[in-house]
């Protein structure tokens, strides 16, 4: 596999499932408590209770643990998504649906708070691993946005001058790290769902016919 997205071994994936969950919860415990770049090797075998030779046995770095909690909160997020993207209104123009998917985004934040901040300290983070991640993270959720405002301006929703891959990132980013520093900040539902309308508003009307 590529540098940095090593998965846990076959050795952890035999683990019995509770031991399993009591290392994710001691890593992800440490790694919302210091943040990726302070958080060691010897931080998570102490909280988990592991011996650091078994800690190799399961993972080769660090960087692995982290990944593997971010692929967790990925696939939770992802089902929380699973409605409105397997559903007919997703054949509605994207705009009409997009703060109905902030709303979807900012209950996942609030329901998994651990999964949040998690994401906090990934954006947070100065090292190159988990930029390299990060980087490919955006590419990936770029995707989904592209593809219907590729999808409305070809449908003649969006005005055929306005670069899309531009709107889709700036919509990513809305749906996500500025999602997640808000949150992490303590605003409020009400303080986040001013900021997207206010955001989408702009978005909306410089971008459709």
């Amino acid at each position: 596999m590529e540098r940095g997205v090593n998965m846990p071994t076959k050795t952890f994936e035999n683990l019995p499932e509770d031991k399993k969950k009591r290392i994710k919860r001691a890593a992800l415990e440490k790694f919302n408590e210091k943040g990726y770049d302070d958080t060691t090797i010897s931080d998570i075998v102490k909280v988990s209770g592991i011996p650091r030779g078994s800690f190799y046995q399961y993972f080769e770095s660090k960087f692995d643990v982290f990944y593997m909690l971010l692929v967790d909160a990925q696939m939770k997020k992802l089902e929380y998504f699973t409605e409105i993207f397997e559903s007919e209104k997703i054949e509605a123009p994207f705009f009409d649906l997009v703060m109905e998917i902030f709303d979807v985004a900012l209950k996942y934040l609030r329901d998994y708070p651990e999964y949040s901040r998690l994401g906090y300290w990934m954006y947070h983070s100065s090292a190159f691993e988990v930029l390299e991640i990060v980087e490919r993270f955006d590419q990936e959720g770029v995707k989904n946005p592209l593809h219907f405002l590729k999808r409305d301006q070809k449908r003649g929703h969006i005005r055929s001058d306005i670069d899309v891959k531009t709107l889709a990132r700036m919509l990513f980013n809305l749906f996500g790290r500025e999602l997640i520093d808000m949150v992490e900040k303590g605003a409020s539902d009400e303080e986040l769902i001013r900021f997207a309308k206010k955001h989408m508003d702009i978005l909306k009307r410089g971008a459709e016919n």
